[in-house]
């Protein structure tokens, strides 16, 4: 829907009110000038903005009073709704339903130009649920978006919508594809958080966004608790564990590494976010040693305490605690920063905050979650967003939360088999995480199986994906 720069305008279940404040300031700005005028409609019914047709010019001043009284009409109507009457109106996007739940909508605004593509999702379609995907599905690394969706499970269900997801590691640096934040798709912690916005679901199945750090310890024999990093090459932590999901890599980084195994029946992985485990040293290799983590590996500095005392059979205790505590979330991904949070666009000072760029957001209120991209570096189709002007178009939507995504050649919005915007570089990038939503075949949310967990189903929120 093509729009030019305009007075704002926002339907939602307020607007009557909107009108009769339009109304109420036509009329209590003048009551008695307005009757008298009334009474004399040829002297202005065709020129309330204009000459007079007779073409005596003492008229106007009559003639703007209407005019005045008319805007001021509409600036009160504007600010009942909480809008600037010198704002775009991208409320005015109209939205098409693609499937149950599922509406679609593009807001293109000539005056900039801006081309935004928006995906609105019913927060009440129960067989709706995220889940955030890997470059490679179940291992770090750099896909396209596209082929990232072939890679989701069957019995996870079918994507019907994905949006691209947190900062990351490029292919010019260490360890490409590793997200910049906390990473939980399935249960399954892949990357821990770093002190910036996430996005979850919450255990009562509502999504949620914060700043979230880690608060991620090891603790060796004779030794004190240390920071412990997870699924990175570059931290400053004097321990890290990886997983699975950083597949066969050397480690050339002096110090320690060992193998960890379960100490009961049940298995060490996969890694819950708030878990707390101790494990055994089942094979111990000196740094620089090529690992391939069928099981769990730990690097420990040389400098570490205690590590000189780690020999096969030695217990070591793993904590996965974070701030606030995200307690067995089975669904987050990183970004950011915050955009909006109770209703009102939050100042933003980050770096390149203030540069127009291409933009990915997602941000909800209590009917609908919002999937939003918008184009950027490309004159005449779309220069992008400034982080501030992305914040006010969440909010204008009817956000109540929202937070910003990797943007730049990243950003990316598909919807039932095609990709809705244009990337800036003309094509896919390989990016290392996407957020994706999938229908599943049933009508209930996985994981139902009880009455207590289908009574929590019933509230208001797209669930987490579980596998």
């Amino acid at each position: 829907m093509k729009r030019k720069l305009k007075i704002g305008h926002q339907m939602n279940d307020g607007w009557l009110d909107s009108v009769r404040c339009f109304l109420a300031g036509v009329l209590l700005m003048n009551t008695n000038r307005l009757k008298a005028e009334l009474r004399a409609p040829s002297s202005w019914r065709f020129t309330v903005f204009g000459v007079p047709p007779s073409g005596d010019l003492s008229a106007i001043r009559g003639n703007m009073s209407i005019a005045g009284f008319l805007v001021f009409g509409l600036v009160l109507a504007c600010c009942r709704l909480g809008l600037s009457p010198l704002v775009a109106a991208p409320g005015a996007a109209a939205f098409r339903e693609s499937s149950p739940g599922v509406e679609h909508a593009r807001d293109v605004i000539e005056s900039e130009p801006w081309s935004i593509q928006i995906v609105r999702l019913n927060r009440h379609q129960r067989d709706l649920e995220f889940r955030p995907m890997l470059g490679f599905g179940s291992r770090i690394g750099l896909n396209r978006l596209t082929s990232q969706l072939r890679l989701v499970p069957r019995e996870v269900g079918r994507p019907v919508a994905a949006i691209n997801g947190d900062f990351y590691k490029t292919e010019h640096e260490a360890f490409p594809g590793d997200p910049r934040g906390l990473f939980v798709s399935g249960g399954d912690l892949i990357s821990a958080p770093s002190g910036g916005a996430v996005f979850w679901i919450g255990s009562e199945g509502a999504p949620r966004m914060g700043e979230v750090d880690s608060a991620f310890e090891v603790t060796v024999p004779g030794g004190d608790a240390v920071s412990l990093g997870f699924n990175e090459v570059d931290g400053e932590s004097q321990a890290v564990l990886f997983t699975s999901a950083v597949g066969a890599m050397p480690m050339d980084r002096r110090g320690l590494v060992v193998a960890l195994e379960s100490t009961n029946e049940v298995p060490l992985t996969p890694i819950r976010l708030g878990q707390a485990t101790t494990a055994r040293v089942a094979v111990i290799r000196p740094g620089g040693s090529r690992i391939e983590p069928a099981k769990p590996w730990l690097w420990l500095a040389t400098s570490s305490k205690g590590v000189r005392e780690i020999k096969v059979g030695s217990l070591v205790t793993l904590s996965f605690l974070s701030t606030p505590a995200l307690n067995d979330v089975k669904t987050a991904i990183g970004g950011g920063p915050l955009l909006v949070r109770g209703g009102k666009a939050l100042r933003v000072t980050t770096n390149k905050a203030g540069q127009r760029h291409p933009r990915s957001a997602l941000g909800w209120n209590a009917a609908h979650i919002f999937l939003v991209t918008v184009d950027g570096r490309q004159p005449g189709h779309s220069v992008g967003m400034t982080l501030p002007e992305l914040g006010a178009y969440m909010k204008s939507l009817g956000c109540l939360e929202a937070m910003n995504l990797d943007g730049g050649g990243s950003t990316e919005l598909w919807m039932n088999g095609r990709i809705l915007n244009n990337p800036c570089y003309g094509h896919e990038r390989e990016t290392a995480t996407s957020l994706v939503v999938v229908r599943k075949e049933s009508g209930r949310p996985a994981g139902a199986s009880n009455q207590a967990e289908s009574e929590a189903a019933k509230k208001p929120g797209i669930k987490a994906a579980t596998p």
